[in-house]
């Protein structure tokens, strides 16, 4: 695009539904996030699970486990159910180093899934919580929440790796301020502040609440030593810190079998992980943008809120990977519009659902398909997001009722949008050359440039 084409686009009138998505604790963002009840619950499920599996698996293999989150909470894009059917899946990897594997998976897989299962069980009978172990890849518990589940998947890991994961310690978030974007005031502050509601879940203060382990090293998990990758990879137990906690029973682990992630499973092949990559790339891709790219986390989540919300109607559902992954590839920075955010990324999205979907910045899977639907899925899909992506562009260029615009909305993503017509501004001349200027990457200049942290996105 062109600076004569954005100056055509600025003369286009809109109606503005912001407010709708942003507006401060009652838009739809906000209701989204997990509760403060909520993270606490997953905290107190959390630090159960962990304190009981680093005291057991270190009297068994001598290390003790790091653990690390997973999914939409390491993305930053969890959101509570949409339905009542629906849970919150909270993933906390538990990860071992690959000193502790001597025998084949198969033999490994079944002793540590038994290790692990009869430590949880004891958690479980203490709590009042269910345990399930029907899962190959992971011990899924129960009862601590509702409308939750909370998931532990183990890890082995190259030993390089183990000991450049470090223990956080967990300590209170400090407060800090943001601007308040949804009511458009840049004077307005708020405290970042789980239980009000008013700060974004994002990963640095997801990973802080919890106190996930965390890599010393940002490529550490996706770039090994040429030796580890030939396999010939010794480790040096002296030039570890002590805090890894490596056995000193084990001077050194030559020619190590793992030389990347691998999820311990039930059956004889343990799976290599995408988990780390996927992470990498995405809160990655977050940091070229404006905000550390809090407005395109939340058009991943208005994304899968509309799956959610009408999800009896697909035969089968977009994956969230692959939801995300498309969104991330047609989005564009719109300062204080997430509804022209979210209306851009949805001009792709009917027909992107009906192919492959890869991600060639995702290493290690640069031509994995995350598209898992068959062709009938597709179609069903196709269909669903074209409705979506027309209610959308009709609600902010055809659309004269303020009223009329919500409750399109309301069919797309359920009661949880905010019924309030002062929420909508209708017939406003588009914003200005910014919202075009601002939709790009961030990319480096000559001289130095400050970008105001505002809320969000």
């Amino acid at each position: 695009m062109n600076l004569k084409e954005v100056s055509v686009m600025t003369d286009i009138s809109t109606n503005n539904l912001h407010r709708v998505f942003k507006n401060d604790n009652d838009g739809f963002f906000h209701k989204l996030l997990p509760s403060r009840e909520q993270l606490d619950a997953f905290k107190y499920c959390k630090d159960k699970v962990q304190e009981k599996l680093e005291s057991d698996l270190k009297a068994i293999y001598g290390v003790k486990p790091k653990f690390r989150l997973q999914g939409s909470w390491a993305y930053g894009t969890c959101n509570v159910p949409a339905l009542a059917t629906q849970e919150m899946d909270f993933d906390y990897g538990c990860y071992l180093p690959n000193v502790c594997f001597i025998d084949d998976e198969k033999t490994e897989g079944e002793k540590i899934l038994r290790h692990v299962e009869k430590s949880l069980q004891v958690v479980c009978d203490e709590q009042g919580w269910t345990l399930d172990t029907s899962n190959v890849s992971c011990l899924r518990i129960t009862g601590f929440l509702s409308q939750a589940h909370f998931d532990v998947p183990l890890y082995a890991v190259p030993d390089d790796m183990f000991a450049d994961l470090q223990d956080v310690q967990i300590r209170t978030q400090k407060s800090e301020t943001i601007t308040n974007e949804s009511m458009g005031l840049d004077s307005a502050m708020l405290s970042f502040d789980f239980s009000e509601k008013n700060g974004d879940t994002r990963p640095d203060s997801l990973s802080a609440y919890f106190g996930e382990s965390q890599f010393s090293n940002e490529i550490a998990f996706t770039t090994l030593s040429n030796e580890a990758r030939h396999g010939h990879y010794e480790l040096g137990l002296d030039s570890i810190n002590e805090k890894n906690s490596i056995p000193k029973t084990v001077k050194k682990a030559k020619n190590q079998k793992i030389q990347n992630i691998r999820l311990i499973k039930r059956d004889e092949y343990w799976k290599p992980s995408d988990c780390e990559k996927v992470r990498e790339w995405f809160v990655g891709t977050c940091d070229k943008y404006p905000n550390e790219g809090q407005q395109l986390r939340a058009i991943v989540r208005y994304v899968k809120s509309w799956r959610d919300a009408l999800s009896e109607y697909f035969e089968k559902t977009p994956s969230s990977i692959a939801l995300m992954i498309l969104v991330t590839q047609s989005y564009q920075h719109l300062q204080q519009r997430d509804d022209k955010a979210l209306n851009e990324v949805l001009k792709d999205l009917p027909k992107a659902l009906t192919q492959p979907i890869k991600c060639e910045d995702i290493i290690g899977h640069e031509s994995e398909d995350f598209n898992s639907l068959t062709k009938q899925q597709r179609d069903i899909a196709e269909s669903l997001a074209s409705q979506f992506c027309q209610v959308i562009d009709d609600c902010l260029f055809n659309h004269t009722s303020a009223s009329h615009c919500l409750d399109e909305l309301k069919m797309q993503f359920g009661s949880r949008i905010p019924m309030d017509t002062d929420l909508i501004t209708i017939n406003v001349k588009n914003d200005s050359i910014s919202n075009f200027i601002e939709s790009q990457p961030i990319v480096a200049v000559t001289a130095p440039a400050i970008i105001k942290q505002q809320y969000g996105g």
